[in-house]
């Protein structure tokens, strides 16, 4: 536990780099047309440059654009250390700083075939001597390999120190990372649980919850911890939303399994509508995923307000714990997935796990109530087929024969051990075939003609 929370600080704790310069961003935004001549600044159709506010919204798709501005670099920024360009685009660029090539991420081209895709994030060192107090940044952009259109495939353009680029992207998502280990616990011990005793479906479902929690996870912080080329990145935000869907489909499967075991599957269904009817409704990929949870969370609401009302145990919990889940998506919404959510998802889980053991265990108890149930009812039955009587005056016959006519005798004993032969055989199973009851009646009316002498 020590060195965990050692761990913690020295990622999260106040240091140098975490008291850098703030970041540069591009001014002055114009977008100008390509005249697809690959020839450097001359590229640039200045006819058909417009001025535009932010980043957001300008397209690239299946074409080669410019975007240029100016960014500041004060002394204290050019003082901290080496000074990089900072873009992260859905694209490939080519960089140009105060009128020179600077960087290529990838290779920009006018189709697929003359295009190399660069990766999603990217720095580009610039030379301490091209950096003044204002900077002209041209950067051409071109996108012809992504596989579905993007409203906003242009993230960032910004200037910045290059010390610390580590420590910043684990700063962003080390605690969300560090809430890893309970999850894999749980989706381990649940999914033991479940195999242990497969009747059990809320194991299951916990399991599985935890299970695509942490792939979900892992591929949050895929984006901090590796580079990779922009086309990744869609597949990555379809490969979130999946999980984040599948995720909450378990939800609403364990809460539905626990306080309305008859309609679980209902629930299910609905939940699946109504986070499959928020995805128009929210825009972008994480809006999206967003509604792909908060749909099914919703339903799961529902289905523990039914156990609560029914006065089911453990449903007045679950309904807490939902409650302030929902809570933490409306109001953490802007950073709920990057990092509000697992933390929530931890305490959720936590709930469930408290509940899931308090059901095992009262599942246990009448497991083993009902085996001792199980056993009297196999010795009264057992009891009843050899009353005291029947033996002794089947005993007394025996005598009697076995002193008379020795052959008739041992004929009886034979008759005798196939009855007991056969209520051993059928006195531990709950249902037997017609076929053995009849076998079972003509053993006794065997020894019963032999103790009759008719």
């Amino acid at each position: 536990m020590l060195w965990r929370l050692a761990l913690l600080f020295l990622l999260f704790a106040p240091s140098a780099a975490a008291a850098q310069p703030a970041m540069s961003e591009l001014r002055d935004i114009e977008i100008c047309a390509s005249r697809e001549i690959n020839n450097g600044l001359a590229d640039i159709d200045e006819a058909s440059c417009r001025p535009s506010r932010t980043l957001a919204h300008i397209i690239t798709t299946n074409k080669a654009i410019w975007v240029r501005g100016r960014i500041a670099v004060d002394s204290a920024l050019s003082q901290a250390g080496p000074v990089g360009l900072y873009t992260g685009a859905l694209a490939s660029r080519e960089i140009w700083w105060n009128g020179e090539l600077a960087d290529h991420i990838g290779h920009t081209g006018t189709s697929p075939e003359t295009e190399e895709p660069g990766d999603l994030d990217a720095v580009s060192w610039i030379l301490p001597a091209k950096i003044r107090p204002d900077n002209s940044v041209a950067i051409r952009y071109s996108s012809f390999h992504l596989p579905v259109g993007v409203g906003s495939p242009l993230h960032y353009v910004q200037a910045g120190s290059m010390s610390g680029t580590g420590r910043a992207m684990l700063r962003t998502y080390g605690m969300s990372l560090a809430a890893t280990g309970a999850l894999v616990i749980a989706a381990i011990f649940f999914g033991i649980a479940f195999i242990w005793n497969t009747r059990v479906l809320g194991s299951l479902f916990i399991s599985l919850m935890s299970a695509f929690a942490v792939g979900q996870l892992w591929l949050e912080a895929m984006r901090g911890l590796m580079s990779y080329p922009y086309p990744v990145q869609v597949w990555r935000l379809l490969g979130i939303a999946a999980l984040a869907f599948a995720f909450a489909l378990s939800l609403t499967a364990y809460v539905g399994s626990r306080f309305a075991p008859k309609r679980w599957r209902i629930y299910v269904a609905l939940a699946a509508v109504a986070g499959l009817a928020l995805i128009p409704v929210l825009p972008g990929f994480d809006g999206i995923t967003v509604g792909l949870i908060l749909g099914p969370a919703v339903v799961a609401l529902v289905a523990a307000i039914h156990g609560a009302t029914s006065r089911i145990p453990g449903a007045l919990i679950t309904v807490g714990g939902l409650i302030v889940f929902l809570v933490l998506i409306a109001v953490q919404a802007p950073s709920f997935l990057d990092q509000t959510f697992y933390f929530a998802l931890c305490v959720l889980v936590a709930v469930l796990f408290v509940d899931q053991l308090r059901a095992l265990r009262r599942a246990r108890e009448a497991e083993e109530l009902a085996n001792r149930r199980a056993t009297l009812l196999e010795l009264e039955l057992l009891k009843r087929r050899i009353a005291p009587h029947f033996l002794m005056n089947t005993l007394n016959a025996l005598a009697e024969w076995v002193e008379s006519d020795p052959k008739t005798g041992v004929k009886m004993i034979e008759a005798l051990a196939g009855e007991f032969r056969l209520l051993s055989q059928i006195s531990d199973r709950a249902m037997i075939p017609l076929a053995e009851e009849i076998a079972l009646c003509r053993r006794h009316l065997e020894v019963m003609s032999f103790r009759m002498d008719r």
